[in-house]
């Protein structure tokens, strides 16, 4: 049982940061281009998605019996995993655009 919740905590503030992170990526995909900033809001509109997920795996996790919160570890470390990778796929996106007077160089 402890191990479970410290899991789940772990997870949960881990969940926390990277939707920081995704609040700090609308601000900056917010300064680009209309296009650009269109593109970065269905990506975050995915993560969001990815994350809620994530959450209600968390959720079941807590309310199931010791052996099957086992077996969904798996499942919700490959989708905590995904999530990251996306996050710093789209991290690396944002910094590459560059704004629209700065194109050219």
């Amino acid at each position: 049982m402890k191990q479970r919740e410290e899991y789940i905590l772990k997870m949960q503030k881990q969940l926390t940061a990277l939707n920081t992170m995704l609040s700090q990526f609308e601000h900056q995909a917010e300064e680009k281009t209309t296009a650009a900033h269109a593109k970065y809001l269905k990506e975050k509109h995915h993560l969001e998605e990815q994350s809620k997920n994530i959450q209600k795996n968390l959720a079941e996790m807590r309310d199931a019996t010791e052996e099957s919160w086992k077996k969904m570890l798996s499942s919700t470390e490959k989708l905590h995993l995904a999530l990251v990778n996306s996050l710093q796929y789209f991290k690396a996106q944002l910094k590459a655009q560059r704004p629209p007077d700065d194109q050219s160089h």
